[in-house]
């Protein structure tokens, strides 16, 4: 968790395979939550921001899946591709960095 002040909370979302130990044997869980995002910002007095961090690649089925299910429910769904596009969402929402 990164927090600003008390103004900015970002909870990273480790979506990566886990591993579960029974005794001597080990089982891999892959994606136990496919397409969530990468960060959840709570911002001070703001709406929740769901926020998928992307460089080059496109978003996949199940994370247009989540997104659509976000927004359905009126939740804020981003894709920042830059540390600029993070800057602009939040300044967008009254934040200032």
């Amino acid at each position: 968790m990164i927090r600003n002040k008390g103004l900015l909370n970002f909870f990273e979302v480790y979506n990566g395979p886990r591993i579960i130990s029974t005794g001597l044997n080990k089982q891999f869980i892959k994606n136990p939550t496919p397409g969530i995002s990468d960060l959840i910002v709570l911002p001070k007095d703001k709406p929740v921001i769901f926020a998928e961090l992307k460089t080059k690649t496109n978003q996949s089925d199940d994370q247009k899946n989540f997104q659509k299910m976000c927004e359905d429910m009126k939740h804020n769904y981003v894709i920042w591709r830059s540390i600029d596009d993070a800057i602009v969402c939040l300044e967008e929402i009254g934040m200032r960095l």
